[in-house]
């Protein structure tokens, strides 16, 4: 189901950036439209290397060098808007080349597997090469806590994405986005017990051997996982749990 999420998300990041041009470098990577119930992969970040950018520049026919795709320039906005769904539609398979898209190979490959469409948010919109780079540009503390309104601000930005695309299921494929998304919305990793529910918003299924997070009305499997593209990502035996996992939870809601 197509949601028109784009610009309203984008507008406020924008607005964010204006807010702290004293602290940002790069533009905020604004979103395409977005499609809701589907399988979310959720990460911390975009890289955008300028190495695969350029390629992706080209592919879509934009004369935006990767340099200047990234400035922070408010006046180049809306030709950043069309760069950026094109971008989506290389990365979902629309065109023929997405060699330069291989970090989101892992969640066509996933999706197809389990017989369900995909999308990919991250915690943050600002552009770093490693999540180490970003913790050089981000105020976080250990515990996944935000010390700037800067970082406060995209994060509830973040969870109202979160209830606008309603997912059928989410996969958290990073330990700093899992440790924001747990101190946010709070983990009860007991056993099922329907009393507690309303204690905190992520809680432990014991029956179906998942946690799930209470979004609005509904309440949705949340799998935490490894990072699942480059090179740290997890290994074949946990990618394969993984997809398990996400086939038991779509029966699962499937039924609910």
């Amino acid at each position: 189901m197509s949601v028109r999420l784009n610009k309203p998300i984008n507008d406020e990041y924008i607005e964010l950036w204006k807010d702290n041009e004293n602290i940002v470098k790069n533009i905020p990577s604004l979103y395409p439209e977005l499609e809701k119930d589907n399988l979310l992969f959720v990460g911390i970040n975009p890289s955008c290397p300028n190495s695969e950018l350029k390629k992706r520049l080209k592919i879509i026919g934009s004369k935006l060098t990767p340099e200047e795709f990234k400035e922070w320039d408010s006046s180049k906005i809306e030709e950043k808007r069309v760069v950026i769904k094109n971008e989506r539609n290389v990365a979902k398979g629309r065109y023929n080349d997405d060699k330069p898209y291989q970090y989101f190979k892992p969640f066509k490959d996933i999706s197809k597997e389990v017989s369900m469409d995909w999308e990919h948010i991250d915690v943050f919109r600002n552009i770093a090469k490693t999540q180490k780079k970003l913790k050089d540009i981000i105020d976080i503390s250990s515990t996944g806590k935000p010390n700037r309104d800067f970082e406060k601000i995209q994060i509830q930005i973040f969870k109202k994405l979160l209830l606008k695309l309603v997912p059928k299921i989410i996969v958290v494929q990073n330990a700093l986005a899992r440790d924001i998304i747990v101190s946010e919305y709070g983990i009860d990793h007991s056993d099922w017990n329907v009393g507690k529910r309303d204690n905190f918003k992520i809680f432990w299924n014991d029956e179906e051997g998942f946690h799930e997070i209470k979004l609005g009305d509904r309440n949705v499997p949340i799998l935490f996982s490894g990072m699942l593209s480059g090179q740290r990502c997890i290994d074949k035996g946990s990618q394969k749990r993984l997809r398990w996992h996400i086939k038991e939870a779509r029966k699962w809601v499937n039924q609910i």
